[in-house]
């Protein structure tokens, strides 16, 4: 036995190992992560805004604010006729429509930039609001417009200009319940889809 202190040998880890006996390939990752720090660095700092880009961008803006304004216009332009409904109204010095009798009173109005004609006014009575969702009414008419003082129809309604018209509200308060639904309907000349309103006469108009 030789005498004296003998050496101590210590184990090295696995990674350490591999990275002592291959030091190139963490040079190489190294060199890697130093290019993509240096290419993102390029693309962040580099980029700069021209003349040029701020007229181009100014000028798409332009355009595409200019095409959604054509659009609106588009859809807003033709009639625009809305229907508005007055109950329990009554006259005062008016011949044949004057005294105790109430009135359901209707008013058309075109808002639009083009001109259509007022076919016809009439309503559809349902029994109830579930008769409604349904679609399933129990009586139909067209309202007679040639015997008050109001212009009968047909009519033609001008840009900025109203019709009026009126139904005796004997037919809703007698000859149905309360409970009944009246959808009033007016057909124009310029679409097939005519426009409506609800009223419920012991409510108001919806």
């Amino acid at each position: 036995m030789q005498g004296g202190l003998q050496p101590t040998s210590k184990a090295v880890p696995p990674s350490v190992r591999s990275k002592i006996k291959n030091p190139r390939g963490l040079k190489a990752q190294f060199t890697r992560l130093r290019r993509r720090i240096l290419w993102i660095t390029q693309v962040s700092f580099n980029w700069k805004i021209t003349l040029t880009d701020l007229i181009a961008f100014y000028a798409a803006l332009v355009s595409t604010s200019l095409l959604v304004f054509e659009i609106i216009k588009w859809f807003r332009s033709g009639p625009q006729v809305t229907l508005d409904i007055q109950t329990n109204m009554k006259f005062i010095n008016v011949p044949n429509i004057s005294g105790d009798k109430t009135f359901t009173v209707f008013k058309l109005t075109n808002n639009g930039d083009r001109a259509t004609t007022v076919e016809n006014i009439g309503y559809r009575y349902y029994k109830s609001g579930f008769h409604y969702w349904i679609r399933n009414h129990s009586e139909q008419a067209i309202i007679p417009t040639g015997n008050t003082c109001f212009k009968p129809l047909p009519y033609v309604l001008e840009p900025g200009t109203t019709w009026e018209g009126l139904m005796d509200e004997t037919i809703a308060t007698k000859n149905y319940t309360r409970k009944g639904l009246f959808v009033f309907v007016s057909h124009l000349s310029h679409q097939k889809r005519s426009i409506t309103r609800k009223v419920y006469y012991n409510k108001g108009v919806n």
